[in-house]
């Protein structure tokens, strides 16, 4: 009689052992070599390009503002003790380091020469650092809050999706031609991941909040203790075998690691809000637009919670935040790009206005003007949208200077306007009563007094015009 076939089981794969690396098809590459795929293969779905956001919630702890701060050129530096480039945190709450270099490194011993080639390859990947991490390490946060159900959830995210994110516009196909992203566009996205997937922090000395089962904030306990880990846990989970038996990463699954996660999930989260338009700044040309914009951002966030949002700021600093030297020879070049930046920042509305606390170029000196100029205190509003979420979000102070009652500024911007009650409740997208309430000094909610502040900011008479991208 003829044998009946016994169906075998799959081969599982084979046991991996602690510290071992994932096999290729499984991971980014340190530095990808392939060029990704030019369409989407068969079997996985056409990317869903999202709906334009404006706003984004991000970290805002000093630690992920340290980590966004040293994605450029200079960032990172030998240290003595280490063989990977380093970045000091040097925090009022935080003290460690930020290291570049390849995950698993410290579980496989390597020879000597082995170690020299990789750490070689981490230096030249810190040279090319940019804002483009800083882009990718905001909106990789921004999707892992969104998705999260647990403080160990894996995120999923196509590279079409951190693209759009970007602002960057999909070819349009016809004519027998493929739309979508270029392949250039997707390969220098897979090297930002690639170097995000390879910093690693190491703080020593860690300030966090943890829950006590009591409401009030104040009463949360206070602890400090040293944690260690990659800034973020990346996989490749998705996209076209090549004939080598590689994958071209399409879609990757990420978690932030253990220092970022303390920071992003739980009672003692520390997020912000930064405007989308950002993340579309072009990270070459427009760097000291992306630093500031981020250092802003940050700032307003620390400032919430006393409405100090307008407190003055020296040149100086400014300079600094933005990664722009003082042209000693020629002090103007410097003086008109960072006021280029912050006119670019109120073009694209991420702040309201800037000026100069008391200083005028026509009353300066004709020489020697440069280091006074320095010293300098310039005031910058922000945008009324990120006044208005934390006012409704995290509870957070009016602006400074504006000292009026509600009821008085609705009902003096309303007769500016030449409004009717009606009128100006519909501008301000609440309901008639509510806006009679608010005008008459009554209660208002949260919410509706988060639109009115918001309505009352877009129409005063110092507001500058806003041109959206």
């Amino acid at each position: 009689m003829p044998r009946t076939p016994v169906s075998k089981s799959p081969t599982r794969p084979p046991k991996r052992r602690p510290g071992t690396p994932p096999p290729p098809s499984q991971t980014l590459d340190i530095e990808p070599l392939t060029t990704p795929r030019p369409h989407t293969p068969p079997g996985l779905p056409e990317p869903i390009e999202p709906t334009p956001a404006t706003m984004l919630a991000t970290g805002s702890a000093a630690v992920y503002q340290r980590l966004r701060s040293s994605m450029h050129a200079d960032g990172f530096q030998h240290h003595e003790g280490s063989v990977f480039p380093l970045a000091p945190v040097d925090e009022r709450d935080a003290r460690g380091t930020i290291e570049l270099k390849p995950p698993h490194i410290d579980e496989l011993p390597l020879p000597a020469d082995e170690l020299e080639a990789l750490s070689t390859q981490m230096f030249e990947q810190a040279r090319k650092l940019s804002p483009l991490e800083a882009h990718t390490l905001d909106a990789l946060s921004h999707i892992w809050i969104k998705q999260a159900q647990h403080p160990e959830a894996r995120a999923v995210v196509d590279i079409d999706e951190l693209l759009a994110l970007r602002g960057l516009k999909p070819k349009k196909g016809g004519s027998g031609r493929r739309g979508g992203y270029m392949p250039e566009q997707r390969l220098e996205m897979l090297h930002a991941l690639a170097r995000i997937r390879n910093l690693w922090l190491r703080i020593d000395e860690l300030s966090t909040y943890e829950d006590n089962g009591k409401k009030a904030k104040k009463e949360r306990r206070k602890t400090r203790r040293g944690v260690a880990g990659p800034a973020f846990v990346i996989t490749g989970v998705g996209g076209q075998t090549r004939l080598d038996g590689g994958l071209d990463v399409d879609r990757v699954s990420f978690t932030p690691g253990e220092v970022l996660s303390l920071y992003l999930w739980g009672p003692g989260r520390q997020t912000a809000v930064i405007d989308a338009k950002i993340l579309r700044y072009d990270p070459y040309r427009q760097e000291p637009e992306s630093m500031l914009a981020r250092y802003l951002s940050w700032l307003w966030k620390v400032r919430a919670t006393k409405g100090t949002y307008s407190e003055p700021l020296r040149v100086s600093t400014l300079l600094k935040e933005s990664r722009l030297q003082l042209n000693t020879k020629e002090p103007a070049r410097t003086r008109d790009r960072m006021e280029k930046t912050l006119d670019t920042l109120q073009r694209d509305g991420v702040i309201r206005s800037w000026r100069y606390e008391s200083w005028s170029l026509a009353d300066a000196p004709r020489v020697g003007w440069a280091e006074p100029w320095l010293r300098e205190l310039v005031i910058i509003e922000p945008a009324a949208s990120v006044v208005s979420y934390y006012l409704e979000h995290h509870r957070g102070a009016l602006p400074d200077g504006e000292p009026a009652p509600l009821a008085d500024r609705l009902r003096a911007t309303r007769e500016r306007l030449e409004l009717t009650q009606a009128q100006a409740s519909e501008a301000a997208d609440v309901s008639q009563q509510a806006y009679s309430r608010a005008e008459r000094g009554k209660g208002v909610a949260a919410k509706n007094r988060s639109k009115l502040e918001m309505w009352l900011a877009s129409n005063q008479q110092d507001a500058p015009d806003v041109e959206t991208r």
